[in-house]
């Protein structure tokens, strides 16, 4: 088995951009499920999800998507991470 390294952390969740946001919405134990406002989702028992907020759908066909916009960010992120560019969440303080 090979050893692996994991060298920087990204995310983009419902709670928030970052590690950060994510972490200390899991810690006070908020809920980051709302009503989906994206489509209409009155076919489905449940219309609540996890809904990412800060990206806003675009109709101009040469942008990038939305999924690949927090893609791009979360990326971002890590790297920055893996750098240490930027005051991520430690290890330390997450166990």
């Amino acid at each position: 088995m090979s050893d692996v390294v994991i060298t920087g952390t990204g995310c983009i969740s419902p709670h928030g951009r970052g590690i950060a946001a994510l972490w200390t919405g899991l810690l006070e134990g908020r809920s980051a499920f709302k009503p989906l406002t994206l489509f209409d989702a009155s076919m489905f028992r449940n219309p609540l999800a996890g809904v990412v907020d800060g990206y806003p759908q675009s109709n101009d066909e040469s942008a990038p998507c939305r999924a690949m916009r927090m893609l791009t960010d979360a990326a971002d992120e890590a790297l920055q991470d893996a750098l240490g560019l930027q005051g991520g969440a430690s290890s330390a303080e997450i166990s």
